[in-house]
């Protein structure tokens, strides 16, 4: 036997480092029969150098065999002052042909789950048969297992694919049967309904499909509003009130905008330019008109100030001809001013220009009045009249500020005159009962009153729509609530109670697990212990026979099986109105982590507000708080709680059940807790053919004496059991922001390391004998830390001070004072 192991090493001489001769006595004395009934096919050198740092560097050699019976052998070496571990592994021939058959079964179990994941689903239970007829012979539990899982996991995902199929198909009647009845609402509610279904089983050609009909619902949306608006766009334009059509337009193009109905778009962008340009050339006409009646009643200023008009329109719209047309008619109204140039006559043209603007004032004409006052002021200014030129300029300034008065009171009246006709529309439709029309004319009495700022009107109508809406929702829903509502109050509170039951099952069955571990652990107020237990066959395979393999063993399923820390809370609430309405509400809160602020405490809320437009009748709110944050105060609105809500202990948190009665309409319901986080630790050894994982959380604790900023937390394991324990292995995650350091146990030294939740503390034990470990820890947090460090390096920086002045004494005192602040912390 021994020739054979020395050709087998000669074979493989390159993969051998050193200690070749140790390693052929090794195995001749472990594993000789190995070699005598199997041939090597292989041998690997793998550099597990990493594992060092947990199985620490050992020179005896070590040995064990994985899942395919492959042989293992463990050594360290230094090589070059390096510290270095190699693990060689032995293929041996009949396990050659067990990996290709893994591969084979792998290869096809991945096919199964994309055509499972394509909706083939027959396909895939194809795939399964195929590969129970491979390993059938095999007889091997993790396939046989694994298999049931995927047929499973297929025919579960089979039935909720045709269910949601079902459901997109009923879907799809409705939003056909809404279409046509022209309720686009309706049906664009429910076609992305089926869009959201189509997505959650990855069905593209419904998808695809629903959003097409969803862009089109849009446009047919959009266009019924674009043909209402266009008749009142035609109606402004009638009555030439130019700028209500702009805005009409741009309320168009919004609207065209929305589902880039780009022609509309650019349709009305050119019919404002359009509306711009008639509103320009009317206005242009009408100065036209005024010209020559100025010029005809010798008032050449204003005719000329009317020409200066006339050209500053023309030039907006581009229009050389009517600018080319006034400038000659500037030209000879100049002329013929020309041609008055003595003063009396200007005098009797003012004396004139008084008389017609008094006879104008009783009649009101203030259009008149204010083309009489410029003329007047331009006649003043031309011989040197100030005090006329002063009166008449603040005659003007009158005039001007009752102009836009009058244009406003009268454009005012118009839309007033509107919703009159609108109003008797509304009262029309009220005696009718057509609430669908009512709902209509009242958004555009809205669009009016809001125009003219009229906010009574706007509120009057707001109410009005408010109260029709209801109606029509009252009248919709008071058939269907009356057979629904005791329904689904029963289908409701058979649900609480299924989840009570499961609840309460669920309790009774974990705090039957933790007594087994009650003189074990310490077990705090408000946490439950998580116990899992496993088969050592079940996780591992084949156990090692040495104890730094089998701390390497349960240290990599440690990574796996780690106490879990959570950064949210989830919410669930339950509101019942006093007409029967319900309505169930999940809210996942997650921590909000603050690197800066270095946060210990947090706070988070729950609750809700009210949705309805009545009383809550009865709200039950279940809170469930991860067991890693102790619970460090409650406050219901604002206020300590006058009943603590009921607390069950479940597997994944505390639940927090409150119930609460008669909340108001709209008003708000705030639970706020705050929050600290607990050191979680994970336990993990065996116990004769079993392997017992221990997931629990311990509460940070004010220091005794009490120093501000220091804790404690004391976490014994006792090995009550009458049999000692083996590959025992302690993990502790001290959470972020505090400063720690070990006061128990002297005699182990933990291994540390930071991670994203806080420093982690392993503890690789190995056997421990029936006896107790006491785990004492002292906490400082990090900001007293640093108040700690700035402290103390101001006293040294004093005490050496003092000492470079040959103060002994001052400096002495100094670090006496950095000693009894260091005791503080550490006694």
């Amino acid at each position: 036997m021994s020739e054979k192991l020395d050709d087998i090493f000669e074979q493989f001489s390159n993969v051998f480092l050193g200690r070749e001769e140790e390693i052929k006595e090794f195995l001749l004395k472990y594993k000789k029969d190995a070699f005598i009934k199997q041939d090597v096919l292989n041998i690997e050198r793998i550099d597990a150098s990493e594992r060092l740092e947990t199985s620490g560097f050992r020179k005896n050699l070590s040995m064990w065999q994985n899942f395919y019976k492959n042989l293992i052998v463990s050594v360290c070496m230094e090589i070059k002052r390096d510290q270095k571990r190699f693990d060689y592994k032995f293929f041996f021939t009949e396990e050659k042909l067990d990996s290709k058959l893994l591969e084979q079964v792998e290869d096809i179990i991945k096919e199964a789950n994309k055509l499972m994941n394509r909706a083939k689903f027959e396909e895939a239970l194809e795939r399964v048969d195929v590969v129970e007829q491979m390993v059938a012979e095999k007889q091997d539990k993790y396939f046989n297992k694994q298999l049931r899982n995927l047929r499973q996991e297929i025919r579960n995902a089979r039935e909720e694919y045709n269910t949601k199929v079902q459901k997109i198909e009923e879907l799809e009647k409705y939003v056909q049967s809404e279409r046509e009845q022209q309720n686009l609402e309706e049906a664009l509610q429910k076609s992305k309904e089926i869009v959201k279904i189509a997505e959650s089983i990855n069905h593209k050609q419904f998808k695809k499909k629903y959003e097409e009909i969803i862009t089109e619902i849009n446009k047919e949306k959009t266009l019924k509003r674009i043909q209402e608006l266009e008749k009142k766009l035609n109606d402004y334009r009638n009555k030439k009130r130019y700028q209500l059509a702009i805005d009409v337009c741009n309320q168009i193009i919004r609207q065209a905008e929305k589902v880039q109905l780009d022609n509309e778009i650019e349709k009305y962008e050119k019919l404002i330019e359009d509306i711009k340009r008639e509103r320009i050339e009317n206005e242009i006409s009408g100065l036209k008109q005024k010209v020559e009646n100025n010029r005809n009643s010798g008032r050449y200023h204003v005719a000329i100030s009317n020409c200066q008009k006339i050209i500053t329109l023309a030039e907006s719209i581009n229009s050389e001809h009517t600018k080319d047309v006034t400038l000659k008619i500037v030209e000879d109204i100049t002329k013929e001013m020309d041609q008055k140039k003595k003063r009396d006559q200007i005098e009797n043209t003012i004396s004139q220009l008084e008389n017609e603007f008094s006879e104008s004032n009783k009649t009101k004409d203030y259009e008149e009045c204010l083309e009489i006052a410029l003329e007047i002021i331009e006649l003043a200014g031309s011989i040197e009249e100030k005090e006329i030129w002063k009166k008449y300029t603040q005659y003007k300034d009158e005039i001007v500020g009752k102009l836009a008065q009058k244009e406003e009171l009268r454009n005012q009246r118009a839309l007033e005159e509107e919703i009159q006709e609108l109003e008797t529309q509304i009262e029309e439709n009220q005696r009718s009962n057509n609430l669908e029309m009512i709902l209509v004319v009242s958004n555009q009495i809205i669009e009016i009153s809001t125009t003219i700022e009229r906010d009574d009107i706007t509120e009057k109508y707001e109410k009005l729509i408010k109260d029709t809406k209801q109606k029509i929702e009252d009248k919709r829903k008071k058939e269907e609530e009356e057979a629904l509502k005791d329904q689904k109050i029963s289908e409701i509170q058979k649900v609480i109670n299924d989840k009570a039951r499961r609840n309460k099952e669920e309790q009774a069955l974990l705090l039957q697990k933790a007594r087994e571990f009650e003189n074990i652990i310490q077990i705090d107020e408000d946490v439950m212990p998580l116990i899992e237990e496993f088969t050592i066959d079940e996780i591992i395979g084949d156990l090692s026979d040495d104890t730094s393999q089998i701390l390497d063993q349960l240290n990599s399923l440690l990574k796996n099986h780690r106490v879990e820390i959570k950064e949210n809370i989830t919410s669930e609430a339950l509101l019942i109105s006093t007409t029967g309405e319900i309505i169930e509400l999940d809210e996942n809160i997650q921590v909000q982590k603050n690197e800066e602020e270095e946060e210990l405490i947090v706070n988070l809320k729950s609750g809700f507000k009210n949705p309805f437009d009545e009383v809550v009748e009865e709200a039950i709110i279940s809170d469930l708080i991860p067991y890693n944050f102790e619970i460090l105060n409650i406050e219901l609105n604002g206020e300590d709680p006058k009943e603590i809500p009921d607390k069950t202990l479940i597997q994944n948190g505390l639940e927090m059940k409150w119930q609460l009665h008669n909340i108001p309409a709209q008003e708000s319901v705030e639970i706020s807790y705050d929050l600290r986080k607990r050191i979680s630790r994970t336990i993990i050894f065996l116990l004769k053919d079993q392997l017992k994982i221990i997931k629990t959380h311990s509460t940070i604790k004010d220091s005794k004496p009490k120093v501000e900023g220091l804790y404690d937390a004391k976490l014994p394991f006792n090995n009550s059991y009458e049999n000692s324990l083996d590959g025992l292995v302690i993990e502790d995650i001290i959470p972020l922001y505090y400063i720690h350091n070990v006061r128990e146990p002297t005699n182990y030294l933990p291994q540390e390391q930071k991670m994203n939740q806080g420093s982690l503390v392993k503890w690789n034990i190995g056997i421990l004998e029936p006896s107790t470990i006491n785990y004492h820890y002292k906490l400082l947090e990090l900001y007293r830390f640093e108040e700690l460090k700035a402290l103390i390096h101001k006293l040294d920086a004093e005490g050496f001070e003092a000492l470079e002045n040959d103060n002994v004494i001052d400096s002495l005192k100094k670090y006496n004072e950095i000693l009894n602040l260091l005791n503080e912390f550490i006694q």
